[in-house]
């Protein structure tokens, strides 16, 4: 046990200290203010004196066992021989008494009570009660002392957790910013890529028969261009802003919303995708989330169509209901979108969930690729 305790190197000192200071009073007497020849046998004297002093080196880490040899040392010299008159073996019997209630656990507390008890009966026959109230009120000032860094201990383990749980949020939160720029970049750059390349595609083939139209298609690439550039400018000033330094804030681009599908389906279809927009119900405004969620279910649905559907016919269906928007896009391909489980629809998927809704993708009923979309209106996250 003491092989793994190790003692506080001010307990050593101090323990130290009182076990020269009774060695004075054993043997040179005349140096200790009040002391006389000690009447009982110096060599026991000596040997009892040092297990009541020395066993204090471990006040703090084995409080328990210290009281009990500190304690047990002074009602043996009390038992088997005369003790001296100096007050070493008292500050001794404080020190253990304080010491145990202040650094010791409930249970040790109370048995160093008891021993306390007992203690006092043996060391101060005639003065009983005397010793008896000294040592209560060094162990009633450790229990309050040991409450208190307990209490300071308890507030520190708290605090250490807090901190824990708050970078576990930040780490959490990161994660979930990177998925969300993933998601945004991946639905610009698939989008804007897909209308360029397939206006590219028509430019050339048109270059020779039909100058004019090329050059609205390349007008087109253009266009696209440019938009995707804004808006990923925007996602990579996400990144590279210091959002503690207002002034390196990037201006950014506008959410995308429900006031720009109809936007988007004339760029679609400018890149050669029939595309047919239907609005149902009255339209109304919707939470940011939701705006943004319909807008890039629709923009996914077109590029899937775009890239996998044979740039089929389409139609794009936007309910409003009573607390929900439906959101319906179905092209008449031959619905190999449907086998391609790419980032894409995984991204759309996770979209809705996070805002409380529920997506169906699969086979139309009439042939084709559907994608519907449930978005709570009224109750978003």
């Amino acid at each position: 046990m003491l092989a793994r305790a190790r003692p506080e190197p001010l307990d050593v000192v101090l323990a130290v200290a009182l076990a020269l200071a009774a060695q004075i009073e054993i043997w040179l007497p005349e140096f200790a203010p009040g002391v006389s020849e000690p009447a009982g046998s110096r060599p026991l004297l000596t040997a009892l004196s040092l297990a009541l002093t020395l066993p204090l080196a471990y006040r703090r880490s084995l409080p328990l066992w210290s009281c009990v040899v500190v304690l047990g040392a002074a009602c043996a010299e009390h038992l088997l021989t005369t003790p001296t008159e100096g007050l070493t073996a008292l500050a001794a019997m404080l020190l253990s008494a304080y010491s145990v209630a202040a650094h010791g656990a409930r249970l040790d507390a109370t048995i160093g009570l008891a021993l306390i008890v007992v203690s006092s009966a043996v060391v101060g026959r005639e003065d009983f009660l005397f010793i008896l109230v000294l040592l209560i009120g060094a162990w009633a000032g450790g229990t309050l002392a040991g409450r208190r860094t307990h209490q300071v201990a308890d507030l520190e383990s708290e605090r250490l957790a807090l901190l824990a749980e708050q970078q576990l949020a930040a780490e959490r939160g990161a994660l979930e910013e990177r998925a969300r720029i993933a998601r945004e970049l991946h639905d610009v750059v698939a989008h804007r890529v897909s209308m360029m390349v397939v206006q590219a595609q028509a430019a050339d083939a048109l270059l020779t028969t039909s100058p004019e139209r090329a050059r609205q298609a390349v007008r087109s690439v253009d266009e696209a261009g440019r938009e995707a550039l804004v808006e990923l400018r925007s996602l990579l000033g996400l990144l590279r802003a210091d959002p503690d330094s207002a002034q390196d804030a990037p201006a950014l681009a506008p959410t995308p919303d429900l006031a720009e599908i109809d936007q988007l389906v004339d760029a679609t279809q400018l890149a050669g995708l029939p595309v047919t927009l239907t609005w149902f119900g009255e339209r109304r405004a919707v939470p940011p989330l939701i705006g943004l969620a319909a807008y890039r279910i629709v923009q996914e649905s077109l590029t899937n169509t775009l890239k996998h559907g044979d740039s089929a016919p389409t139609t794009v269906r936007l309910c409003f209901n009573d607390d929900h928007l439906d959101v319906l896009v179905e092209d008449q391909g031959p619905g190999a979108n449907g086998n391609s489980p790419g980032f894409g629809l995984a991204g759309m998927r996770e979209r809705v969930t996070f805002v409380g809704g529920t997506l169906t993708v699969g086979p139309a009923d009439g042939g084709g690729f559907a994608v519907h979309a449930t978005l709570p209106i009224e109750a978003s996250r």
